[in-house]
């Protein structure tokens, strides 16, 4: 496994502590092509076929937040996904969703994390307020519920400013950030 520069074609092998509980991710941002995480955090577990090494999960970082997309055994003996939310110089280790499909979207940035929500007709976005891990919803999508086995929301991305929902149709909708309500 590699990373391979499209303009000159050199392939970069992956950094050394990128397994799993290694402290090092890749960051095609970085001249060096890695990241090194923030104490405690490590890189999740990823699926491993059984015949293979084991593989590093994904983790996603903003700041002092992190999401890792973390791969796990069951009391059962199965494997199944979680999101699990973590923040540098401590030892947060929020699961944020549990049994989640493969690659399920979430979106992080230095006030949220948000995702769609896992039922059949998802027409809101869940949430969770950064630092405070405050949990919100936001249920007035303009979204129409698909036919199943359709999901509503498709993706989410959150930026610094803006939320964008993608819907089962291809259409894209614009809000402001999900602002913390004051007490």
């Amino acid at each position: 496994m590699g990373f391979q520069n499209i303009r000159t074609g050199q392939v970069h092998r992956p950094p050394r502590g990128w397994k799993p509980d290694g402290t090092e991710i890749p960051d095609l941002d970085s001249p060096t092509l890695t990241h090194t995480l923030c104490k405690p955090l490590r890189a999740p577990n990823g699926f491993s076929d059984p015949s293979s090494a084991p593989t590093p999960g994904a983790i996603d970082s903003y700041g002092q937040f992190a999401v890792a997309f973390d791969w796990y055994r069951t009391n059962d003996r199965g494997i199944d996904q979680r999101y699990v939310l973590q923040r540098c110089g401590t030892h947060l280790h929020q699961v944020l969703l549990d049994s989640v499909p493969g690659g399920f979207p979430l979106s992080i940035n230095g006030h949220a994390v948000v995702w769609p929500d896992l039922g059949l007709y998802n027409t809101m976005i869940h949430g969770v307020f950064l630092p405070s891990r405050d949990p919100f919803k936001i249920t007035n999508l303009p979204v129409r519920r698909p036919p199943a086995p359709y999901k509503a929301v498709q993706q989410v991305v959150l930026t610094q400013r803006m939320l964008y929902a993608l819907d089962w149709d291809g259409r894209l909708y614009a809000a402001t950030r999900p602002l913390r309500p004051t007490r």
